[in-house]
């Protein structure tokens, strides 16, 4: 089966991660971490299995307004807790199943002086996704108050009264295959009144203890939780319905159905994407009005309104609103529109938060965030009038020190967005995208992880990431020494990206050079040698890979139909792995094996003119090279060091001025299938900055990244309009504008050592600044004439070397 023709390559394959853990590994963590003092881990009795059952948990407690107290809590699968009735948190940040990280939220600010209530929801999915490794459902908190424990759950006291949210709908169809669920609620006004009033009587289940977890420290920052209200009222107008006998399924869908968990669709109470495929829009009028200027939006029953964003975003959507009869109110959403509507279709997921509202007023948040830059609100029966929508976001917030600006004000725009991008896709771990999957892949996460630094100043998301794929003692339902390419995840089917872990070692290479973590190094050594045995069986006697398990994976492009028998860029990236080895772990015999490899592939792969993809065996074992040639495959043999400018110079003068953004097929030539940008684009990027091609760098950066962040402002999965909108590898493009056009060349916080260096960029003024560490670099340029213009502010103990490669005059002031 190849799924390389479907809209996103890599992200339908299926997975379970059903993966032991081993106590020696936590054991290894000398970190330090926060554990319960007296809280153990609890559900409802028989039911910690049940899929997608919402608990809820109070616990009432008396202080004063201004007690230091904190919130110790973890949970599978997700929590959000209210302090008060204010929405206070949610968590956790994920880990390999059966390791658990534990936040502590300071409450103090919510507190009045009497009596107070913690509310706790806990979603339990248990259903195999990219996003949430499958776990039993549990909650494990304790509150601290001045230093005492006034509650917690599972101890003798019972301080914590546990039950199902009824308003909740269990039997509901999954979101996408990648993630879990939709959401759906049947509510009267009353439902959260639990949360406010201690007096609120509930029905409490029986709560029973489960099996003691690990845990870890959750090291990262705590999410920004900014609230962002539309820009736009859009348009609205009037929607129709009818009634089908049938209904179209998504072609990926029907094929990988079969395989993923959740309920059957006899048992499943609503389908919004059945339903609304009985609803079209009888008529779309143009508003266009500053959502700042509505105080309520009024919808009768059959209309809608559609409203828009600043730019792409993630979070809980929420909003206020009063129904005053029986309502069906439906929040869909997208990133891009639709012939001037939102398609929920666009995207293989199913965006639909879905409402069945008895007469009352209503605040209401999701309980999952989502994506969007377009918000279609329709009512299908009854009326409401909302009075406000938002979201409220989730998000890495440690972004704010590092910043960027200069006279082109193309690429102040593509930075913002490059922020954007970042800020979504690592708000626990490095993801692929915030919306239809939320997983932890591989391979983007080598350009996300360097973004991070430049963007934060530090390796804590990254260290997380990494951190995780060490904490299982096996992936069992892997080949032994194989690792996920997505992670914490389910792997379903035993699929795997043999390229993917390969790109794991050159960001754990990557990792060290920035963190000299040797701790965690260490921790992955049988991981990483495991690897290297795993490969090991398919070399052949010339010590390249062949015939390879798994889907290869180059690019994302046709270059990926090229991978039969001996892929020659995946024995690049092969090389470079073995080399990252050699490295990390001071083995020279894997450094002088990327040797023999490179050359092996420089004897084989290039026919005089390019790098040919791959090579064959016919009947007699003779191998043959194909006619295959991707653009991808230059860069490879450029950026993993088979080739360089001065040994093939006609190809690099042919990939300088006849590949890249400007091109296409038949300029190109139509021997050679374009790349798209993960991965081939990506490194062309990449080599321009290492060539010190500036300008050029600048130019494409511009070409291939200005139009998205005007039209959504973040970056995409593709070079082209299709899939996801918020990619987050793709957020790399904000350290290429730090490297290279602010000129800050490199950060060394070891070494405590800072490169700065000036180029002949046609922009006449730059100024930035960037993160080191807890500390800041600010720098700033202007070009007058022959002369460099520039200030520069670094931490104390920091040196500074500076690289003139402008041919101006420096003059520092």
């Amino acid at each position: 089966m190849k799924i390389f023709n479907y809209c996103f390559p890599f992200c339908f394959f299926l997975f379970i991660l059903s993966s032991s853990v081993h106590p020696g590994n936590i054991s290894k963590l000398k970190q330090q971490i926060v554990n319960f003092k007296m809280a153990s881990p609890v559900w409802a009795e028989g039911r910690e299995k049940e899929m997608n059952l919402l608990m809820g948990f109070r616990g009432v407690f008396p202080a004063s307004k201004g007690n230091s107290s904190v919130l110790r809590i973890t949970a599978s699968s997700l929590y959000r807790f209210f302090v008060n009735g204010h929405f206070a948190g949610c968590g956790s940040a994920r880990s390999a199943p059966g390791f658990y990280r534990i936040d502590e939220w300071d409450i103090s600010k919510y507190l009045v002086t009497g009596k107070n209530i913690i509310s706790i929801e806990v979603i339990g999915y248990n259903v195999k996704s990219f996003y949430i490794a499958k776990h039993f459902s549990f909650l494990q908190s304790e509150l601290v108050c001045n230093g005492k424990i006034l509650l917690a759950t599972g101890n003798s006291t019972g301080n914590f009264e546990g039950f199902e949210i009824k308003g909740h709908v269990e039997k509901v169809e999954r979101y996408s295959f990648q993630r879990t669920f939709t959401e759906y609620y049947k509510l009267n006004s009353e439902y959260e009144k639990w949360r406010k009033d201690a007096d609120c009587k509930i029905v409490p289940e029986r709560l029973a203890n489960l099996a003691a977890l690990k845990y870890l420290p959750r090291r990262v920052r705590y999410p920004d939780f900014s609230i962002v209200k539309p820009e736009k009222l859009l348009s609205g107008g009037d929607v129709t319905q009818t009634k089908l006998d049938t209904f179209y399924v998504n072609p990926i869908l029907k094929e990988f159905i079969p395989f993923i968990e959740g309920y059957k669709d006899q048992e499943i109470e609503f389908k919004p994407s059945f339903r609304f495929q009985e609803i079209k829009n009888k008529s779309n009028i143009r508003i266009d009005s500053n959502y700042s200027t509505v105080k309520t939006i009024h919808l009768a029953q059959n209309q809608y309104k559609i409203l828009e964003f600043d730019v792409d975003r993630t979070g809980f959507l929420g909003s206020s609103l009063t129904c005053d009869d029986s309502c069906n109110l439906f929040f869909i959403f997208d990133e891009v529109l639709t012939g001037n509507d939102v398609d929920y279709k666009n995207l293989i997921t199913v965006p639909i938060v879905s409402y069945n509202l008895a007469p009352g007023k209503y605040n209401l948040e999701s309980l999952e965030p989502y994506t969007m830059k377009y918000l279609k609100v329709v009512v299908l029966k009854g009326n409401c009038n909302i009075n406000d929508i938002y979201l409220r976001e989730y998000a890495n917030p440690d972004i704010k020190r590092s910043s960027f600006n200069c006279s082109d004000d193309t690429l102040n725009k593509i930075f913002k967005a490059a922020i954007q991008t970042f800020r979504q896709n690592s708000a626990d771990i490095f993801t692929d995208c915030p919306s239809r999957e939320r997983g932890g892949w591989l391979c983007d996460s080598y350009f996300t992880s360097r973004a991070a630094f430049y963007i934060s100043g530090n390796t804590l998301v990254e260290k997380n990431f990494l951190e995780n794929f060490a904490l299982p003692d096996s992936f069992p339902d892997l080949p032994i020494g194989m690792i996920p390419q997505c992670y914490p995840s389910d792997i379903i089917g035993g699929g795997f990206i043999p390229n993917w872990p390969m790109w794991f070692v050159l960001e754990l290479n990557g990792y060290f050079e920035r963190s000299k973590d040797t701790e965690l190094i260490k921790l992955l050594n049988n991981r990483v040698f495991g690897l290297a045995d795993y490969f090991k069986k398919f070399e052949n006697k010339d010590g390249l890979l062949e015939n390879l398990d798994g889907e290869v994976f180059v690019d994302a492009s046709k270059s990926n139909d090229f991978t039969k028998g001996i892929s020659y860029p995946t024995n690049m990236i092969y090389a470079g792995m073995l080399e990252a080895i050699g490295n990390l772990y001071v083995k020279p015999m894997f450094i002088d094996k990327a040797k023999a490899i490179r050359a092996a592939i420089r004897k084989q792969s290039f026919n005089g003119e390019y790098f040919v993809d791959n090579a064959v065996r016919d009947n007699t074992g003779k191998l043959n090279l194909t006619e295959n040639i991707s653009e991808a495959c230059q860069y490879y043999a450029f950026y993993f060091n088979i080739a360089d400018s001065t040994a093939y110079p006609g190809l690099w003068k042919t990939m300088m001025n006849k590949f890249g953004p400007d091109a296409n097929n038949q300029a190109l030539n139509s021997k050679v299938a374009k790349a798209d940008l993960l991965a081939g684009l990506m490194l062309r990027l990449e080599l321009l900055s290492r060539y010190e091609r500036k300008q050029e760098l600048t130019n494409e950066i511009k070409n291939y990244f200005y139009s998205m962040a005007e039209l959504t402002g973040t970056f995409w999965e593709h070079y082209y309009d299709k899939g996801s909108y918020n990619h987050g590898y793709t957020s790399y493009t904000a350290c290429l504008i730090l490297k290279d056009v602010l000129g800050v060349k490199y950060v060394d916080l070891n070494k405590k050592e800072i490169g700065i260096e000036f180029s002949g960029l046609n922009i006449k003024k730059c100024n930035g600044t960037i993160p080191a560490g807890d500390e800041i670099i600010s720098f700033n340029w202007k070009r007058d004439d022959n002369i460099i213009h520039y200030s520069l502010n670094i931490p104390n103990g920091y040196k500074v070397k500076i690289y003139n490669n402008s041919g101006l005059k420096l003059v520092r002031i």
